[in-house]
C-alpha cells in the first residue's frame, strides 16, 4: 500500500504547463520506482514485481500500465472491478470552471492560469482543503470541482477509449507496453449494487421499481450519467429489452435485479472485458486472466441492498483480505483465491 495525493492535491489540472495534473499518479509511479530501486535489499525481486488494485485502484494501477516509462518498474497488474475504459471518466473535459471557482473563493486572479497557480502555491493546505470542502458543500459546485485523471501529455497521452482503433494499425508506446504485461482482471456478480445505493440516496433496500420506471427514468438517466449525453428512446427501448426478465418482466423484483446488472455492466463489466481483450490482442504473452465473483458472502458492504443475491461491488475483498468467516466454504474459497492471486504475482 501506497499514499497518494488526491482531490485537487491529486488532479487539479488547468490543462496547460502551470498544471498539467495528475499529480496522485504521478506519485504511485514514483512509489514502484522506488519499489525497483530498492527492494533487492529487501531481499525482493524487482523482476516479479505486481501492481494490484480495486476499483479506482484497478482504474490507477491500468492506467500505470499505459504510461511507458513505468517500463522495468513492473512486469505484472491485478485489476479489480475497475479498468483505464470506464465510461463516465471523461478525459478530455476542461477543468478550468473549477479551478476559478477555488481561486475565486480564495481571492485568487481568475485570468491567467499562470496567476491562479502561483496565487494557490501560496495558500497553505489546510485553507486549500477548507475551502474545498466548503464549496462542495453546496451541490451545484460538485461536478465542477470535482478533479480526476486528465490527458497530460505524458502520464495520459491518448485517451484509452480511443486505443481500440491503434490494434489494427500503429501501435503506441503505451498500447506496447500494456500488451507486455501480465493481467488478472474481473468483476463481481452484481457491480452495480454501489451506484444503486448512490442513485436512491442510500433507500436501495425500499426499490420497487416497475418498467415504466426504468424505461422513463432508470434507463435514461444511466446512460446520461455514463456516457454524458442523451439518446433517442429507441436506445432506450433497446437497452429495457435486453435487461428485462422475460420470464417475470413486470414483478419489482426482477425489474430492480435487472437494473443492478444494468449498472454494473456499464461501468464495471464492458470496460473490464475490453481491458482484458486489450491486453491479450498483442498476444505477446498468453498470461490474460479474468474472473467472475459471484457468491453472498456473511460479510457485506455497507451500502449492498439486503435483497441483492450475489456480490455487490468491493464484496470479493472480504475473501481476500478478511480472516473472518462465518461458514467452512467461505474459508475454502477465501484459501483458493489468495492462492490464484500469489501465483499470479510469483509467475504469471
Amino acid at each position: 500500500t501506497i499514499n497518494y495525493r488526491l482531490g485537487l492535491f491529486g488532479f487539479l489540472s488547468t490543462s496547460d504547463e502551470n498544471a498539467p495534473g495528475n499529480y496522485g499518479l504521478y506519485d504511485q509511479a514514483l512509489a514502484f520506482q522506488w519499489v525497483h530501486d530498492n527492494i533487492p535489499s529487501f531481499m525482493g525481486d524487482r523482476n516479479r514485481v505486481t501492481i494490484f488494485g480495486e476499483s479506482a485502484g484497478a482504474m490507477s494501477v491500468c492506467f500505470q500500465g499505459l504510461y511507458d516509462k513505468n517500463y522495468g518498474r513492473f512486469q505484472r497488474i491485478i485489476a479489480e472491478s475497475g479498468s483505464a475504459l470506464i465510461p463516465s471518466v471523461d478525459l478530455t473535459q476542461t477543468r478550468m470552471p473549477g479551478v476559478r471557482l477555488i481561486a475565486e473563493h480564495l481571492n485568487c486572479p481568475v485570468l491567467a492560469t499562470k496567476g491562479i497557480v502561483e496565487c494557490l502555491r501560496e495558500v497553505s493546505w489546510n485553507t486549500l482543503k477548507d475551502a474545498f470542502l466548503e464549496l462542495n458543500r453546496n451541490p451545484a459546485n460538485t461536478q465542477l470541482i470535482d478533479f480526476t485523471i486528465v490527458l497530460d501529455g505524458d502520464m495520459i497521452k491518448t485517451d484509452p477509449k480511443l486505443l481500440q482503433h491503434e490494434l489494427n494499425s500503429y501501435v503506441s508506446d503505451e498500447l506496447r507496453f500494456f500488451q507486455s504485461l501480465d493481467f488478472l482482471s474481473g468483476f463481481n456478480q452484481y457491480e452495480g449494487g454501489l451506484f444503486l445505493f448512490i442513485y436512491t440516496g442510500g433507500q436501495s433496500n425500499n426499490l420497487y421499481p416497475t418498467q415504466e420506471d426504468m424505461s422513463t427514468q432508470h434507463i435514461p438517466t444511466t446512460l446520461y450519467r455514463t456516457y454524458g449525453q442523451r439518446f433517442p428512446v429507441e436506445i432506450t427501448r433497446v437497452v429495457q429489452h435486453e435487461y428485462t426478465n422475460w420470464s417475470n418482466p413486470s414483478s419489482p423484483e426482477s425489474v430492480r435485479l435487472k437494473y443492478v446488472k444494468m449498472l454494473g455492466d456499464v461501468s464495471f463489466i464492458y470496460p473490464a472485458v475490453q481491458s482484458a481483450k486489450y491486453n491479450l490482442n498483442a498476444m505477446k504473452t498468453d498470461r490474460t486472466f479474468m474472473y467472475n465473483f459471484l457468491p453472498v458472502t456473511s460479510q457485506r458492504q455497507v451500502w449492498t441492498p439486503v435483497w441483492l443475491p450475489g456480490a455487490d461491488h468491493a464484496e470479493e475483498l472480504f475473501s481476500l483480505f478478511s480472516d473472518t468467516f462465518a461458514t467452512s466454504w467461505e474459508r475454502i474459497l477465501s484459501d483458493r483465491m489468495i492462492t490464484y492471486w500469489t501465483n499470479f504475482a510469483k509467475s504469471g
